[in-house]
């Protein structure tokens, strides 16, 4: 939910349909009463900095205000949370081509011992990237990759972005589909009626229109199940398992 918006109004969590993985894992992290208490004791001049501490906790590279939402927190999960991040890096004068497709030096980017995160729009979409080294380099950039675990979900995003960037048609992130992002959607909208102190019986109504019943038949109706069952799979991707949805593949062993 957007800071200031209503669990009533369903078009307050339209946004959730546009968001990345990342977008995503972010929206569960953030309702963390954990993590909103590890932000809160950060102080305030170090909260646009890198926090070592937060990376360790939550994956995320650099704090990020609990009360906005993915579309105004510009959120960076670390590469070893995050395989779809792209790592970047400057190619040799061996690997440099004649035709490069890719320059970096006028982006705007957030400053990480490691290097800089910044994102990238091509194709009207939008990747996530570590640039690597002390500065973004003047030149090309090649993206790369590391051969752990997660090297397949790796590949997937370079290959995503290498046709975005040739214009080319590109598979989607596969790592959420639809009927997942719309049971993303209806988990994030119940986990906040319900700290408003609404009823399961009243969500549904709002939610998946049912009919206003009597308490009796409201508990051997469907809809009851499918609220509670929301909610509980909702805590749990807020209580950790958002690192999930960074994920399509398991891990290489």
């Amino acid at each position: 939910m957007a800071e200031g918006a209503d669990w009533r109004h369903g078009e307050a969590y339209e946004y959730v349909d546009q968001l990345d993985p990342a977008g995503l894992a972010w929206e569960f992290l953030r309702r963390n009463r954990k993590y909103q208490s590890d932000y809160e004791r950060i102080p305030k001049h170090k909260r646009e900095t890198v926090s070592e501490k937060l990376t360790r906790l939550w994956g995320l590279r650099f704090p990020r205000l609990p009360f906005r939402s993915a579309i105004d927190a510009d959120v960076f999960f670390a590469p070893h949370f995050d395989p779809g991040i792209l790592l970047l890096a400057s190619p040799s004068r061996v690997l440099a081509s004649d035709n490069p497709v890719l320059t970096l030096s006028n982006t705007a980017s957030r400053k990480a011992p490691e290097g800089h995160y910044l994102h990238i729009e091509a194709s009207n979409q939008r990747f996530p990237a570590l640039c690597l080294g002390d500065h973004l380099p003047a030149g090309p950039v090649a993206a790369i990759t590391l051969l752990d675990q997660f090297l397949e979900d790796r590949v997937e995003a370079i290959r995503r972005f290498a046709a975005a960037l040739h214009n080319r048609q590109s598979a989607p992130d596969l790592r959420v589909n639809l009927y997942r992002r719309n049971n993303f959607r209806q988990m994030l909208r119940i986990i906040d009626a319900r700290r408003s102190g609404a009823t399961y019986q009243d969500i549904a109504e709002v939610v998946l229109n049912t009919e206003h019943v009597s308490a009796t038949t409201w508990k051997t109706m469907p809809e009851r199940d499918t609220v509670m069952r929301r909610f509980r799979e909702g805590t749990r991707l807020v209580e950790g398992a958002y690192r999930g949805l960074l994920f399509r593949h398991r891990p290489l062993t």
